[in-house]
């Protein structure tokens, strides 16, 4: 099957469900949400649509002073709360500088630890090679490698 026979399968599906989500709904399923927060829900969008009218009016007030005024309020909000941002990006690039050093010491604290290991496993292992040949030689075992005594 081809991309476009594919694609034209799909767009007679589409075709052919029924159209719209309140057809599907059962009548007693609509009233989900209770009353008080279907009131509280009216409140906020009413809230946030005074707030929107407040400050995004495109008509100007009339007073130019008082649009200026509204204005500087505005931008003194705006970079007030860009610092704000600023010094929070700062204090958390801080905060992950202190922890990529935190990582850094860990780092370092683990390659001498496994340095030890492996210098401590290499001391053991020669001297067990080391013991080994010296008891062979107190009592006169036959070693490989071992140097013939002229």
């Amino acid at each position: 099957m081809t991309l476009w026979e594919r694609w034209k399968s799909s767009l007679e599906r589409l075709k052919s469900t029924p159209r719209g989500f309140a057809v599907n709904v059962r009548p007693e399923s609509r009233d989900l949400i209770p009353e008080k927060e279907k009131q509280e829900i009216k409140d906020r969008i009413k809230d946030l649509e005074r707030t929107i009218q407040q400050h995004f009016d495109p008509k100007p007030s009339g007073n130019p002073a008082r649009e200026l005024n509204r204005q500087l309020e505005q931008l003194e909000s705006h970079i007030t709360h860009i610092s704000a941002t600023r010094h929070e990006t700062e204090r958390v690039i801080n905060r992950l500088k202190d922890f990529r050093k935190q990582e850094d010491w860990a780092d370092s604290w683990e390659k001498l630890r496994l340095f030890i290991f492996r210098l401590a496993a290499a001391i053991g292992f020669a001297a067990v090679v080391l013991a080994t040949y010296w008891l062979a030689q107190k009592w006169n075992i036959p070693m490989p490698m071992r140097m013939p005594q002229i």
